[in-house]
């Protein structure tokens, strides 16, 4: 089994997570922007500090087997929040884990409903399908995603 820790973005290899972030394989799951340097990965980590200190929002680094591996949180949606997982394609496959532990953190955060956009190029998910109570077409920043929405239990 491997070993898979949570720990703060400021606490690790920042050049790792920079490369997973810039790799083509990741980025064709993510909305369209241009690729990070470090100045512009440097704002997106203050930001998400600054989202981390927010009430009902948690955002770490996820570390596996002592390797970083990208990262996941729980981040504000307009009223709602949502669950993101941003992880390298070598790890593909532990998905289900990491969610797991956001549910785990949502839970502890007292959130009611928690969402997942993917975008709707993506293929589905047939764990996310089966956990979700609704799974619908939404349009934001100009692209179209496929969002799940799940109770916290």
């Amino acid at each position: 089994m491997r070993d898979i820790q949570y720990q703060r973005l400021e606490a690790v290899d920042s050049v790792a997570l920079l490369s997973i972030l810039n790799k083509q394989k990741v980025r064709t799951h993510l909305v369209a922007h241009d690729q990070f340097d470090l100045f512009s990965f440097n704002e997106w980590i203050a930001e998400k500090k600054r989202i981390d200190l927010q009430p009902k929002c948690r955002v770490r680094a996820v570390i596996v087997d002592d390797q970083v591996a990208g990262w996941c949180g729980i981040q504000p949606d307009e009223d709602k929040y949502e669950l993101a997982i941003v992880i390298d394609e070598s790890f593909w496959g532990i998905g289900l884990t990491i969610f797991k532990q956001l549910m785990l953190w949502a839970k502890d955060l007292k959130h009611d409903r928690v969402l997942i956009h993917l975008l709707a190029t993506r293929k589905s998910y047939k764990f996310l399908e089966k956990m979700a109570i609704k799974k619908l077409p939404t349009r934001m920043m100009d692209h179209d995603f496929v969002t799940y929405v799940f109770v916290v239990e």
